[in-house]
């Protein structure tokens, strides 16, 4: 039986009243398991289970399969995302014009599963920001953002003030707030020991500070989408409370589809594991009225990250991959040739100039001693044009290859993609009789196979 701290038995007793012992013999139960398909990449896998409910891409699986093992997961076919959280897509379509060019900040973005939501949300010429701070946390997200294969994308790592630098600038910005974890429960028993009151007033406290210092970045008239994986009202409605009583905001959830089992309120929606196939979650959304001032300080003094290139500069080996219909801007990101789509050049360097950025647009490679050099990240972007000279590996030769073993395969020399049930999984380089591995050291598996 799961240890609870005896207070937050106290507390969610008061909350759930006659429910509180369904709710607690939920968390005995194993937590469902869900995946969200990638829309850009067709796959068969999963297409065949039972949808999660608010959101189109969402599925759940009847048993948990070693995804370490599936190649379509590094290959960023889907990503593994727990349910209640996907209901950000049910949100995001409610409230906002995807339609629209948008610019959107994911404030709080590692490891990525909201990201790679919201961009399969947003048109090419919209561009989400992901933002992390923690440097070891920033490093995930990078890698499956790069997964995802959009190049619509800035991975920045800064604190939430520094976005003062760029005021009345975004249409939407969530913020999935660091929070006391409650939610999370039935699946990390970490969440349960580090559990306290006093950790649930210091998570608190930081959330309207870290709402406080990003909110003069958000448009008037912008969408501010809030949310957590705590059951706290102190963490939750008493949040947006003071997002509409103190900061200019409004509530935006009258218009948002409210599913069986989820629990609306006056200040958003709630999920607790009795009632849905998911864990605990609260999301709100709201519209910022008023311009906010900052406190903060800042510079608009260029920090010289990039620099947009003419595409004569671009070597041809790189160009020729690209889909002919995509519309591509060129730019040199440490020292490599990297692309986004031609519209969204003055906005990546307008945010070059105020944040620190560990990732922009898609990577394509970079001129070495003799030859180009593919970037992995271009392997897996959906602007790959697909070519028949695609070496096709079984299932037994993918997990080699992301293991970084070489292949004994004959292929014409030189540069070549590998595939796996037609979903692109990296480089390769052929020499006679064999391919050696170009998949990145730092991402290979080290599972037994």
């Amino acid at each position: 039986m799961m240890q609870l701290p005896k207070a937050f038995i106290e507390n969610i007793q008061n909350e759930l009243g006659d429910e509180v012992n369904a709710f607690l013999q939920s968390l005995e139960s194993p937590s469902p398991v869900s995946v969200r398909l990638n829309p850009f990449k067709k796959s068969n896998s999963f297409l065949n289970e039972r949808k999660v409910t608010w959101c189109d891409y969402g599925r759940y699986l009847h048993t948990r399969p070693v995804f370490t093992l599936d190649p379509l997961l590094h290959a960023g076919s889907y990503y593994v995302q727990e349910a209640s959280s996907m209901f950000l897509h049910q949100v995001f379509k409610s409230a906002i014009d995807a339609n629209a060019t948008l610019k959107v900040l994911d404030l709080c973005a590692a490891p990525g599963g909201k990201s790679t939501l919201l961009l399969s949300l947003l048109n090419d010429k919209s561009l989400l920001v992901a933002n992390e701070v923690i440097n070891k946390r920033n490093n995930i997200l990078c890698e499956n953002i790069t997964k995802w294969g959009c190049s619509n994308v800035v991975i920045t790592q800064n604190e939430a003030k520094d976005f003062a630098a760029l005021p009345e600038f975004f249409d939407v910005i969530l913020v999935d707030a660091p929070c006391s974890g409650e939610g999370l429960f039935r699946k990390d028993a970490e969440a349960v020991n580090h559990w306290s009151q006093e950790n649930v007033a210091t998570c608190a406290t930081r959330q309207h500070e870290i709402l406080k210092s990003i909110l003069p970045a958000l448009k008037t008239g912008g969408v501010l989408i809030y949310s957590t994986c705590t059951y706290e009202a102190a963490e939750n409605e008493n949040v947006v409370r003071q997002l509409i009583e103190r900061e200019n905001c409004s509530l935006q959830i009258d218009g948002i589809e409210t599913p069986d089992g989820v629990v609306k309120n006056d200040f958003g929606f709630r999920f607790y594991p009795h009632k849905i196939e998911g864990e605990g979650f609260f999301i709100s959304c709201l519209k910022k009225e008023k311009e906010s001032v900052s406190d903060e300080l800042f510079s608009n003094a260029s920090k010289k990250q990039l620099e947009f290139i003419d595409e004569k500069k671009v070597p041809v080996e790189l160009k020729q991959l690209l889909k002919e219909n995509f519309a591509t801007a060129w730019f040199m990101f440490r020292n490599e040739f990297c692309f986004a789509h031609t519209s969204l050049q003055r906005t990546i360097e307008q945010i070059a100039r105020s944040l620190s950025i560990r990732q922009v647009g898609t990577t394509a490679g970079s001129v070495g001693n003799k030859d180009v050099v593919f970037n992995h990240a271009l392997a897996l972007s959906k602007d790959l044009k697909t070519s028949d000279t695609t070496i096709a590996l079984s299932r037994d030769e993918a997990l080699k290859y992301l293991k970084g073993e070489s292949l004994q395969k004959q292929a014409d020399k030189g540069w070549r993609l590998v595939s796996y049930e037609n979903t692109p999984l990296g480089w390769v380089k052929a020499i006679p009789g064999r391919l050696n591995n170009h998949y990145p050291k730092e991402w290979r598996i080290r599972m037994s196979l």
